[in-house]
């Protein structure tokens, strides 16, 4: 326990902690609990893309990252669609955290080897657990995004954790 503020380090520049396990961080003398960084993970794997209630076959490049820290998640996918397996309807990934209630978020879609139209983009619903690949329409409305088969998606978004 250090005598005095500020009077302690923990390790040095030429001595370094392999690994420190605890529960929460305060920054610079905060007590507020609601200012805790109490979660930090970082994953990958690959995506199930669904139509509607139907899971797609993939082929080649599939994967998902994604970094949390505290209620925050930054998450990005690629994947080329394979067989739409008869599904239809929107087209979904489905994401390591549920959004928060009243958390709305939309990201830019990359697309290669398919029709571009400039109005797709990727969006996480409130209080869902989907990413979700939309198209605005006549900027009043949006629509399912189309994904042909062989087409490669890419999209990165940030959204907050419930």
């Amino acid at each position: 326990m250090p005598s005095a503020n500020n009077s302690k380090s923990i390790g040095s520049t030429s001595n370094r902690f392999n690994k420190l396990h605890i529960d929460s961080i305060l920054f610079h003398g905060d007590t507020a609990s609601t200012n805790e960084l109490d979660d930090y993970e970082e994953g990958t794997g690959v995506p199930t893309v669904k139509i509607g209630a139907t899971t797609c076959s993939l082929t080649s490049t599939n994967n998902y990252f994604y970094t949390k820290i505290g209620n925050k998640v930054f998450f990005s996918v690629e994947f080329r669609m394979g067989s739409h397996n008869g599904g239809s309807g929107e087209v979904t990934v489905g994401l390591p955290y549920t959004a928060k209630n009243s958390n709305y978020t939309a990201g830019a879609v990359r697309i290669y080897s398919g029709t571009v139209n400039g109005n797709e983009f990727s969006t996480v619903h409130s209080g869902s657990s989907v990413l979700a690949f939309r198209r605005n329409v006549n900027n009043s409305a949006t629509a399912n995004m189309a994904v042909p088969v062989n087409t490669y998606i890419y999209t990165s978004i940030f959204y907050e954790t419930a």
